[in-house]
């Protein structure tokens, strides 16, 4: 005969809850971890992935300061080139504090406008494409 939690198969109906009380459990199945216990522990576990988010987030902006600092340095070299070709063959390279010019940092403003427009494009495009 077969038994489910100690009950023979005949003595189940089907009004009877198909999972049974712990009390009528046999006494060598697991014990059931306390609600206390489970919220600690999903608690952690958010917690971890909160971390995880937060440390790929960073990591993230960290990555597009020196992508900001070289397309700085092209839209500088190109304004001083195009303002006056003489400034590079006598100083080289151009200092940073010589590239905050309302000329120069509207034109790296534009170009990581453009930047942030294509990404959210592509992105809505690759979502839609792959959902």
């Amino acid at each position: 005969m077969t038994t489910v939690g100690g009950l023979l198969a005949e003595q189940l109906e089907e009004q009877q809850p198909l999972l049974l009380d712990s009390s009528t459990h046999s006494s060598n199945s697991p014990a059931q971890p306390e609600p206390a216990t489970l919220r600690l522990g999903s608690t952690r576990v958010v917690v971890f992935i909160a971390i995880i988010v937060f440390c790929v987030s960073i990591a993230g902006d960290l990555v597009s300061i020196p992508i900001v600092r070289v397309i700085e340095d092209a839209v500088c070299k190109d304004y001083y080139r195009s303002h006056d070709g003489q400034f590079l063959l006598t100083h080289g390279e151009i200092d940073e504090k010589l590239c905050k010019q309302d000329e120069i940092q509207s034109e790296l403003a534009y170009i990581m406008g453009v930047q942030e427009m294509m990404d959210a494009i592509m992105s809505t495009w690759y979502s839609s494409v792959v959902y």
